[in-house]
């Protein structure tokens, strides 16, 4: 590899970096925190910033349902591991909402979102 050939790759890594480095700044702003937390809240039924959640329903019949969307609100079973079922799944599907919907929920966090991506929900 030529010099000049290195010298271009050493700035492509360099730039690399710094997109890398702006991406993991954007996902520790109170912005971000914040679109996470109402999306939560959301997907949950809860008023905002609820500091108490829900337990997981022990019959389906109990399961609570979005009046909106006719669609059962995301539930955790708390004494699992967010990577165990069914905690994984709610975890992917606040994640999905976040990344396509979290700029309606928090208008002002668009240009957050636009710098993060889905590992930086799942953190």
């Amino acid at each position: 590899m030529s010099e000049t050939e290195e010298m271009a790759v050493d700035k492509e890594l360099q730039e690399e970096a710094a997109a890398n480095m702006k991406n993991e700044e954007a996902a520790k702003t109170n912005v971000f925190k914040e679109v996470v937390w109402k999306c939560i809240n959301a997907l949950m039924g809860l008023p905002p910033h609820t500091k108490e959640m829900p337990v997981y329903p022990s019959d389906e019949d109990e399961w609570p349902i979005d009046n909106a969307t006719k669609e059962h609100l995301i539930r955790f079973q708390w004494n699992l591991s967010w990577k165990k079922q069914p905690n994984y799944t709610a975890i992917k599907e606040i994640t999905t909402y976040i990344m396509e919907k979290g700029a309606v929920q928090v208008p002002v966090a668009k240009e957050v979102l636009d710098l993060v991506n889905e590992s930086h929900c799942m953190d």
